[in-house]
């Protein structure tokens, strides 16, 4: 099971990862998502910038799971790194996605790579849910994009009223 997390560089809340995680990890599925990572062979993928990526990386180095940082190169693409690093952990073919923000509208690098995510995920060879986490995932503060849908389209304070 391949997992790409992102999020905010600023996201602090070790937990919330680690609870979505573990939901995952125990059957406890997100009601639409179809995956189950009760499974020994788990990569993280993640982008290795500040906040949520290096949690990711911390818990997969705790976990004894896979851990693959596709870090930007802000040198040689300047600007451009931020997408050109998103766009190749998305072409690394993961199983499931999932964004750790509390604002992804006022985002630019999250919101990049679920924009993005959500254009071409029918082009992956298998499923792959993409899982927007903005507060704790036990009490219902997540959301499952629908593929092919736009983020402009979602009204963002419809959804935050269903925080549990």
């Amino acid at each position: 099971m391949r997992i790409l997390i992102c999020g905010d560089r600023h996201y602090d809340c070790d937990h919330f990862i680690v609870g979505a995680l573990q939901r995952l990890l125990h059957g406890v599925r997100f009601p639409t998502a179809t995956v189950n990572i009760a499974s020994t062979n788990i990569t993280i993928i993640h982008g290795g910038a500040k906040g949520a990526d290096t949690i990711a990386g911390r818990i997969a180095r705790t976990m004894n799971w896979t851990e693959e940082v596709h870090k930007a190169n802000w040198s040689k693409y300047k600007g451009g790194a931020g997408p050109i690093r998103n766009i190749e952990m998305f072409k690394s073919r993961p199983n499931l996605i999932l964004a750790f923000h509390s604002d992804l509208m006022q985002s630019r690098g999250t919101k990049h790579m679920i924009s993005y995510a959500l254009k071409h995920v029918n082009k992956l060879p298998t499923p792959c849910p993409i899982i927007l986490i903005w507060g704790n995932p036990s009490k219902d503060q997540w959301i499952e994009l629908p593929p092919g849908s736009d983020l402009s389209d979602w009204s963002w304070t419809e959804v935050k009223v269903n925080q549990g």
